[in-house]
């Protein structure tokens, strides 16, 4: 196949978002390789260093050129997140110029979000394979507010880097709580995104989980203390309607 009848895209945005659940998803399609997060320079060069893998993260495109040539299939597609690279608002400009397709995934409830983002990190689990049962969330997480404070600003600043590198920039643009959290959803987002792409419609399947299944609620010992101190933050905006799951 040559290189202009391949497609390339890009699935932007960062951590727990729903992109590993998107792209086991969009990985349904017999024509499409998903690549994940092969880019990940710090995956790639942790035990070589930062400093080796600086150029991969000052000069993306080059890099993805290559990944996405070295697959048979017409299409190809990866995760990109803003910290991965040290311009991306440079990438997506310069990776729409050479046809690459940019998919926007990123999720409204911030609070939520923030502590799946923590107790990923505590239990060093990111992601369940579908067959796997649910690890217990044992015993009980209990995170100061002021950390909590803090992934929730960082986690809207890099909501804001997207959304400053995604303007003018054509792409597709998809909601975690509206598009995804629900599997009567899936068929009607990858098919989106398949049609976007030029892809026929097949049967989605999904080999990802949902990673907790237990309320953040139960999952937190001092989840009303939490809510209490979001509620009378600067990010009170974000504060849940009524405590219970994420």
């Amino acid at each position: 196949m040559s290189k202009e009848q391949r497609r390339k895209f890009i699935l932007f945005c960062h951590a727990r978002t729903g992109s590993s659940l998107m792209g086991a998803l969009l990985d349904s399609h017999p024509d499409l390789f998903w690549d994940g997060e092969s880019f990940k320079p710090s995956k790639r060069w942790r035990r070589l260093g930062r400093a080796v893998g600086w150029p991969q993260r000052a000069y993306p495109l080059p890099f993805l050129e290559l990944r996405a040539l070295r697959h048979r299939s017409s299409t190809y597609g990866c995760k990109i997140a803003p910290y991965y690279v040290t311009d991306p608002k440079q990438l997506i400009a310069r990776a729409h110029q050479h046809r690459w397709s940019i998919v926007h995934l990123w999720r409204r409830d911030i609070f939520h979000s923030a502590l799946s983002q923590l107790a990923a990190a505590h239990y060093n689990y990111w992601v369940r394979p579908i067959e796997e049962e649910q690890p217990l969330a044992e015993p009980l997480l209990s995170v100061e507010p002021e950390r909590l404070l803090r992934m929730m600003e960082y986690r809207l600043h890099l909501l804001e880097l997207e959304r400053s590198a995604l303007i003018d920039i054509p792409h597709l643009s998809f909601v975690y709580e509206s598009d995804l959290a629900d599997p009567r959803q899936w068929e009607r987002t990858t098919h989106t995104v398949w049609e976007a792409l030029g892809l026929k419609d097949v049967p989605v399947r999904s080999a990802i989980g949902k990673t907790w299944n237990t309320p953040y609620a139960e999952m937190y010992e001092n989840y009303h203390e939490l809510t209490a101190a979001v509620r009378r933050s600067h990010l009170a905006a974000y504060a849940p309607a009524a405590d219970g799951a994420g």
